[in-house]
């Protein structure tokens, strides 16, 4: 999109492209001071992005671009596309709002190569080969309440002179490290509070500009004067989510995230800015459920009332059709358990009709010195045609008649008196099959 304003991308189902599915750029140069972007104010929401040749979404020389409520996933590393991620920022955009979007079975979910004033809240991300967040290129990033699950990386910061506010987030089973920070001027910019940090098979790995460690050690060194880091309140412990396997990063009762996190400034600049209250979990339920935040994507819902889930159904190919009937195979992207308005499994259909119709009958009659008709039927409604001439050539042919009949007429006009004449009937059915006949002849009366 160019030159692109208040507009909304939303509710569409877009893969396999060559190269992104959606991409925001003002008129390209690389000089574009930002108060000059064209594309501005765009809202991509509830779309289902999946196995492009580069990104779901890239944002480039834009701002106030909102990405919210989707679902991404299968971006792959390939030349055109550094580390395969789902959302890229390049280009010095400005006021991207990535919010409550499921990210998964990626190589990278959300990185950054230039931008500023730019928030990514609430998103469910999780499976990712290299990274969950990669920034290398960006200023005042914000990463609050997020749910990063299974990445090599989780957060991984490569850049100079950012500054950071990572706040309410989960990150669960990194192999490498759950924060890695090679710069150490940018890590010395951060904020990092109330987050849960958790490894299932030993200690959680943190990296961050000088300071390295579990959780309690990050912690302590970086309580130290003149650390330039401030990390208070962070967690190591199981968020007891209820069923990671099976991609379920909800709260279990006794998750040691419920009542954990605080509330960040970043949800009100987006109602100074928009007007519109984002204080919601990825599920849509209010936040704080209770007193106080949740960590995390997920707010614990105390009453056990299930919380609300947005099915989004993906269906496979029909099946070849056997016994009047298709099948194919339908999955929710949001694994919300139940099978509710899931799209049709089954359809009637028909086998494609290659038979052609059966002649049989044919017969000449009412023959004059100049005329003759040809009479037969089959066996199925089809057309009326006929081949006649003098010899197995033919040479002439009767108008076609496309009515469907099962009784076949035709007269031929203008014969020679006292002339044998060799002839074929045609007609085809419906699905265009046609039946030719044999050659068959009939002489015209004599003249007189």
């Amino acid at each position: 999109m160019q030159y692109t304003n208040n507009i909304w991308v939303v509710d569409n189902e877009i893969d396999h492209i060559g190269g992104d599915s959606i991409q925001t750029e003002s008129l390209p140069g690389y000089n574009i001071p930002p108060d000059n972007f064209t594309d501005h104010h765009i809202f991509i929401g509830r779309n289902i992005l999946h196995e492009d040749r580069e990104n779901a979404v890239d944002v480039k020389r834009s701002h106030d671009v909102i990405i919210s409520e989707n679902t991404m996933y299968g971006c792959r590393s390939v030349p055109s596309s550094f580390n395969g991620p789902a959302i890229v920022l390049h280009y010095t955009p400005y006021n991207v709002w990535i919010i409550n979007n499921r990210i998964k079975d990626s190589d990278t979910g959300i990185t950054s190569s230039g931008s500023k004033d730019w928030y990514i809240l609430g998103n469910e991300i999780s499976n990712m080969s290299i990274s969950g967040i990669h920034v290398w290129g960006a200023s005042a990033t914000s990463i609050i309440g997020n749910t990063i699950y299974n990445a090599k990386r989780a957060i991984f910061n490569e850049n100079t002179g950012n500054s950071f506010n990572i706040i309410n987030n989960v990150i669960s089973n990194a192999a490498e490290y759950h924060l890695y920070s090679v710069n150490t001027s940018s890590a010395l910019n951060s904020n990092l509070e109330n987050n849960l940090f958790y490894q299932s098979d030993g200690l959680v790995k943190i990296k961050w500009g000088d300071l390295s460690g579990n959780v309690s050690t990050f912690e302590s060194g970086a309580g130290k004067s003149g650390a330039g880091i401030s990390a208070q309140n962070n967690i190591e412990s199981n968020p007891q989510f209820v069923n990671p396997l099976n991609n379920d990063f909800r709260l279990q009762s006794t998750s040691p995230a419920i009542d954990s996190g605080i509330e960040s400034g970043a949800y009100q600049r987006f109602y100074d800015l928009y007007g519109i209250d984002i204080k919601k979990d990825f599920d849509g339920k209010a936040r704080p459920q209770e007193t106080t935040w949740d960590i995390g994507a997920y707010e614990y819902n105390p009453g056990g009332i299930p919380p609300s889930c947005i099915k989004t159904w993906s269906c496979g190919a029909w099946s070849a059709c056997a016994g009047g009937s298709q099948t194919r195979t339908c999955a929710d992207l949001n694994n919300c358990g139940t099978t509710t308005a899931r799209s049709p499994l089954t359809q009637t259909c028909s086998l494609a009709d290659l038979t052609s119709p059966v002649i049989t009958g044919v017969t000449a009659g009412n023959l004059t010195q100049t005329s003759a008709t040809l009479t037969w039927t089959t066996n199925e409604p089809a057309t009326t045609q006929a081949d006649y001439g003098f010899t197995t050539g033919y040479g002439q042919t009767s108008p076609f008649v496309a009515t469907l009949t099962t009784a076949h007429s035709v007269t031929l006009a203008n014969l020679v008196a006292g002339t044998l004449y060799h002839y074929r009937v045609r007609s085809k059915d419906s699905a265009t099959n046609e039946a030719l006949s044999i050659d068959f002849t009939f002489t015209t009366v004599a003249a007189a």
